[in-house]
């Protein structure tokens, strides 16, 4: 396989921005996926991926004769400064009233199956857009401590997800480098990953307004 150019400048990550679900409600063989309502998961502390892969060689007359690469799934763990009652509820698969009461049952408990796209910022305020197409998140324990008199503490929450392939199209992963500004290919990306253009809290910190909204 031949690389294909990018075009991009390069650059180090300075802040992770950007992250969105949305449920993931048609995923058939013979249909297009189709997406629920994206949900924006504000203040992004830390993102980390851990792809599942591992080199395997098949050996003949002592030499190896053809080699590829396994893959389970893709793993995303997020820490962010706070994560709504809401959100914690919905991706927990809890029930929650008209009043607002959340409540868990015993029993297996059924998540609802998301997409998810994020950000890579660079100082140039371009940035590498990355979606995943399909998967469930784990939301953190419970952790809390009384503070010192005078004293702040800041706490944060976390959630952990894995992600495999969509089955209507096998594709697992996308990623984009998309220059500052660039709207176009902004609502291409998340048409890619969510099959509807990015919403107005797509925006990455740094990029001039959308010309339709300013």
């Amino acid at each position: 396989m031949a690389m294909i150019k990018i075009t991009e400048t390069l650059g180090s990550t300075v802040n992770i921005s950007g992250m969105h679900l949305a449920e993931l409600t048609t995923d058939e063989l013979g249909k297009p996926a189709a997406y629920g309502e994206i949900y924006h998961v504000r203040g992004s502390q830390d993102i980390k991926v851990n792809k599942d892969q591992e080199s395997v060689a098949n050996w003949g007359d002592g030499e190896k004769q053809e080699e590829a690469v396994s893959q389970g799934d893709s793993k995303v763990d997020l820490q962010a400064f706070a994560l709504p009652l809401e959100l914690r509820a919905w991706l927990a698969g809890m029930e929650v009233s008209e009043d607002g009461l959340v409540t868990q049952y015993g029993g297996v408990i059924d998540p609802p199956v998301v997409g998810t796209i994020f950000y890579k910022e660079r100082l140039n305020k371009d940035v590498e857009a990355i979606g995943f197409t399909r998967g469930t998140y784990v939301v953190g324990d419970d952790e809390g401590k009384s503070s010192e008199e005078g004293k702040v503490d800041f706490s944060n929450h976390s959630m952990s997800g894995e992600f495999t392939q969509r089955r209507c199209d096998n594709i697992k992963e996308r990623r984009r480098i998309i220059k500052k500004d660039d709207y176009a290919t902004l609502d291409k990306f998340f048409i890619e990953v969510f099959s509807k253009p990015a919403p107005v809290t797509a925006q990455p910190k740094g990029w001039k307004p959308r010309p339709e909204i300013v």
